[in-house]
This record gives C-alpha cells, structure tokens and sequence, in this order.
C-alpha cells in the first residue's frame, strides 16, 4: 500500500528539502544571549600631572568583570565592574619646578550601549563594536613621602574637601575574534572622560596658608623640596578647565552563558508537540 501515489513523491520530497533547508538558514535570533566579560590591561593618565605626551608613557594596569545582553543583531547592553591604578608625576613635564606627583587605586562601574558593525546572527569570525555610557568612580589620589603614601583628599590640598565619588563617561571601540561558538577574545581601546578635575588632586590654585594645616601645606606647595621658594596664594596650581581623563587598552575575553550557535539550531529545528 502506498501513501502516496508515485508521481506525487517526488513533488513532496523536493518540498521536504526545501523546508528544511530553510530552517538551516534561518538566522539565530539574538535577543536574550546572555555572555560573561572580562578585561585586563594598561591604564594611562591624562591631566594636569601628565608628562608630555609622548616623553614618558606612565602605564599603570587595569581588570575589569562584566555581562553583557543582546538586544538586537546590532545592539547589546553591557555592564562592568573594575579596578585601575593611574600616576602622574610633573617630572618631564611642563612644570617641573611644581613637583607635584600622585599614585590613585579606582573603583569603577558603568552601564553602556555597544553597537557591532557586523550582525550577531550571521556569527562573524571577527566583528568590530564601538560603545559608549555613564558610571561612576571613586577618587583616591595619594602622594609619597619618604617611601610612604598619603591620602591627598583628606589633607585638602587646595583647601577644597571635593567629591570623591564622581561620574564617568566611557568611550570605546574593539575588535573581537570568535574562538569557538561561546568564546571569544579581542583587543578594546577605551577613554574615559572624568566629571571631576580632582582625578590628580590638582585643580586651582594654592591655598591661603589658614586653609590648610601644617602637615597639609607640605604636599600643597613641593617645591621648596627643589630650593625653590613657596608658592604664594592664589598663583595657579591646576588647570581647572581642563577635566582630567584617562586611556585603558585591554586584552578582553567573551564567554556565552547561555548556549551555543549548535543548541539555539536543535531548538529551532525541534518537532513540535502535537
């Protein structure tokens, strides 16, 4: 007994591959893929400490840990804690008779909108992105003196006690290469502009003398550690129109927590429940 007449098996076999090759070429719907950041790297200073551009390249290291969640082929929500040390320091720099240095720790977060060139369903080898947010960073600029660190905002330097929990704006673009369907690694060049001019604890001007303690005034005003005579009050010390910033570079690595391109294929081709 036959199901089908011989001259319509073939109609329907053709009809058959046709489906099904069609349902292999469908492309994976991106939204909900969920995947595991992270980032180690070197960080750069840019601010009123800043050596010339070029003379001296003071690069301090960095970490970062984060998620990611796609919300389209193209757009993806993206998510970071981290960790960065920045120096500065004004030997080899502009004005080297101010010698000022410092050493900061920061805690970092931020949320931002990453934006790849290439479409996530088509699960390129390599795809470029570019992303930009808003976050948040804790001050802590310190200077040494004699092999030990002092915290320079609680000294109040400038006889400014100024916020040391700032926003952040992060800048960046990368480039990642797919390892396998749920790993990926790259390289992401990053600037992040600082809502604060206090990055470095150099902003304004040198205090009056009844601003700040004994003990504070030696960290205010370095230069007579060079022969130099103090500074009086109210000569420039900083340059507060220029907001201070900094530069990360970062080997980065992707992880898919939630399925592979093989897996989100067997759910799409799998028979339906009758």
């Amino acid at each position: 007994m036959r199901i089908f007449p011989r001259n319509h098996l073939h109609p329907f076999l053709v009809g058959l591959l046709l489906l099904a090759t069609s349902a292999l070429a469908q492309p994976i719907n991106p939204r909900g893929n969920l995947r595991l950041l992270g980032g180690v790297g070197l960080s750069y200073y840019d601010g009123d400490l800043r050596s010339g551009r070029f003379s001296q390249f003071r690069f301090r290291p960095n970490l970062s840990l984060g998620l990611s969640y796609r919300l389209s082929d193209y757009l993806s929500l993206r998510g970071e804690v981290g960790a960065y040390r920045l120096a500065g320091s004004d030997v080899g720099g502009k004005n080297p008779q101010r010698n000022l240095s410092f050493r900061t720790d920061n805690p970092e977060g931020f949320l931002a909108l990453s934006a790849n060139l290439l479409p996530y369903s088509d699960l390129p080898t390599y795809n470029a992105y570019a992303f930009s947010g808003l976050g948040l960073t804790r001050l802590n600029p310190k200077a040494a003196m004699n092999g030990r660190y002092y915290s320079l905002p609680r000294l109040q330097t400038e006889g400014v006690a100024y916020a040391r929990t700032v926003p952040m704006l992060p800048l960046g673009v990368g480039v990642m290469r797919a390892l396998t369907e749920q790993l990926s690694v790259g390289l992401e060049i990053r600037y992040t502009y600082v809502f604060s001019d206090y990055l470095d604890d150099v902003s304004t001007v040198y205090p009056q003398p009844n601003a700040i303690d004994s003990f504070a005034a030696i960290f205010s005003d370095r230069s007579p550690e060079l022969g130099l005579p103090p500074n009086a009050p109210g000569v420039q010390r900083g340059n507060p129109g220029n907001r201070d910033s900094h530069y990360f570079i970062q080997a980065r690595v992707e992880y898919a927590l939630n399925g592979s391109r093989k897996a989100a294929r067997r759910k799409m081709l799998r028979c339906p429940k009758l």
